[in-house]
């Protein structure tokens, strides 16, 4: 009875406080009708399985199919396919009414459930080799899509693939994938943010006549992050690809390749270089302070430079040099990222 005389806002705040810890939520919910009432909007709200034999996934799954207060909870997916199937081939997606983010790992037998996936996502990832044309079925119709990730798009010859229909994801903002998915996507949407994972040597087989062909639609981007897939993989160097970011105002790369020196210039609209480095670099940018001091002087837009050395993942810091100022500043890591989003809007519609 103790806990009905505590304030709602107290209750909430320690929820809040918990939301990560699950069991315990869980527990909770076991006491009281208030104290279960206060903590299921946090134990169901963003629901993570990264193990595919995680027994949570079948209690999920009758969670989400028998109680659909609780599957109106959920706003937030990211795991495996599996609690989404019924017995008979049934699907219980519809269920989640409020889901806005998902990140899922589907299967090619997933076609089904695809089909099925809500018209008001906001956030969509998924990581499956689906053909580019049922893709394009399964987006039409998501006008509040905001950000698309697109992993393990299919390996076909990017010359061979379609772009979506004009009518799919007209609002979409954030694309992230390989070019093939840059060249499926970006025709027909202004598309201002492109994180290019890129999957091997993928950069050198981008034909120049599909980047010359593509010329208008990169032409809206306004942030850039250009990160090797795998950190097996190589790095690479931007190439001619600037020659093509005529609005590019953000962008970040793993490494400063002495040809990136020459070609980061020609962005005439970029204010801020991101370098994150890998811990198993040789040379460091940190290394040459004043050929950063002198991209000021051949980028005139230029603004600021954060670079995050072989360690930045450990110190959790950037080293951030500013357009008039001969020593860099330390800033936090997560306020130099925040970077990747600052233009995302910039754009006239």
């Amino acid at each position: 009875m103790a806990s009905l005389i505590v304030p709602l806002e107290i209750i909430d705040a320690i929820f809040a406080f918990l939301e990560d810890e699950k069991r315990a939520l869980f527990q909770l919910t076991l006491t009281c009708h208030l104290l279960r009432a206060c903590a299921e909007p946090f134990l169901y709200s963003e629901v993570v399985f990264k193990d595919p034999l995680d027994v949570g996934l079948v209690s999920f799954r009758e969670t989400i199919s028998k109680v659909p207060r609780l599957a109106a909870l959920v706003t937030e997916y990211s795991g495996f396919s599996e609690p989404f199937w019924l017995e008979q081939g049934q699907v219980c997606l519809p269920n989640l009414i409020n889901l806005k983010r998902l990140h899922l790992r589907a299967r090619l037998s997933d076609v089904k459930l695809m089909s099925q996936l809500p018209r008001g996502l906001e956030r969509l990832e998924i990581e499956g080799h689906f053909s580019p044309s049922h893709l394009g079925e399964v987006l039409l119709g998501m006008d509040n899509l905001h950000y698309l990730g697109l992993k393990n798009f299919p390996i076909y010859r990017t010359r061979d693939l379609m772009p979506f229909h004009p009518l799919v994801c007209q609002n979409l903002r954030i694309l992230s994938g390989g070019f093939r998915a840059a060249n499926a996507v970006l025709p027909g949407r202004r598309v201002t943010r492109f994180e290019w994972s890129y999957p091997k040597n993928e950069p050198v087989q981008v034909e120049g006549d599909l980047l010359s062909r593509l010329s208008p639609h990169l032409a809206n981007i306004r942030s850039l992050s250009y990160i090797a897939k795998d950190p097996s993989f190589k790095i690479h160097p931007l190439y001619d690809l600037p020659n093509y970011l005529h609005s590019l105002r953000f962008l970040e790369i793993q490494i400063m390749d002495a040809t990136d020196w020459t070609s980061i210039p020609k962005l005439s609209d970029l204010r801020v270089l991101l370098v994150l480095e890998p811990s198993y670099i040789f040379m460091s940018m940190l290394d040459e302070p004043d050929r950063i001091i002198d991209l000021f002087g051949k980028c005139p837009q230029l603004e600021r430079v954060d670079v995050g050395g072989r360690d930045h993942h450990v110190l959790l810091t950037c080293k951030r040099w500013l357009r008039g100022l001969a020593q860099p500043i330390d800033v936090p890591l997560h306020v130099a990222e925040r970077g990747r989003l600052e233009f995302v809007d910039d754009i006239e519609l």
